[in-house]
């Protein structure tokens, strides 16, 4: 309530910051068109993260249509995790984050660049993941890849690349 978040206005947390750097990171503008993608169908974006995160949660702000709340470096870890426990969904990078997210049980969306999901996944059957091995292996760049993600009234979710991939195939 301190950020004017509740459960009668249904949110979406963004997550885009991830330690060791941009290799490990979803683009800026892709998170941005996702802002715009969620504030259509009437679900709020709100970014969250720590103070090495400011400047990304700016960005998104400047690149996107729609204003998100851009919590980065402005909420506590007890603030943040009552944030995500309360979100529809949380999409995010391979971050401290994204495991919060998953030991919640908040369905989730984790995206994953330089590292691998085989070592650090997020261990929840409410996350679907989503790789750079993975975008390589399907020949998905930038707005391509934006497009497996599906956003509808009242949630996120991510479309299976191909009708007879299964979750294990991910």
């Amino acid at each position: 309530r301190k950020y004017g978040l509740n459960n009668t206005n249904p949110y979406v947390c963004l997550c885009p910051g991830a330690e060791y750097g941009a290799a490990k990171r979803w683009p800026i503008k892709h998170f941005a068109e996702l802002v715009d993608r969620i504030s259509h169908y009437d679900l709020h974006p709100v970014i969250l993260g720590n103070s090495k995160d400011t400047e990304i949660g700016r960005a998104i702000d400047k690149y996107s249509k729609y204003s998100p709340t851009d919590l980065t470096s402005k909420t506590s870890l007890k603030e943040a995790i009552h944030i995500i426990s309360g979100a529809r969904c949380v999409v995010t990078n391979d971050s401290g984050l994204m495991h919060i997210a998953a030991a919640l049980r908040t369905p989730l969306i984790a995206l994953f660049g330089s590292s691998s999901p085989q070592y650090t996944p997020p261990l929840s059957i409410n996350s679907k993941i989503i790789s750079l091995t993975m975008v390589a292996h399907h020949a998905l760049k930038g707005p391509a890849l934006l497009d497996t993600l599906s956003v509808s009234q009242g949630s996120v979710s991510y479309t299976h690349l191909r009708a007879h991939e299964t979750e294990a195939d991910l």
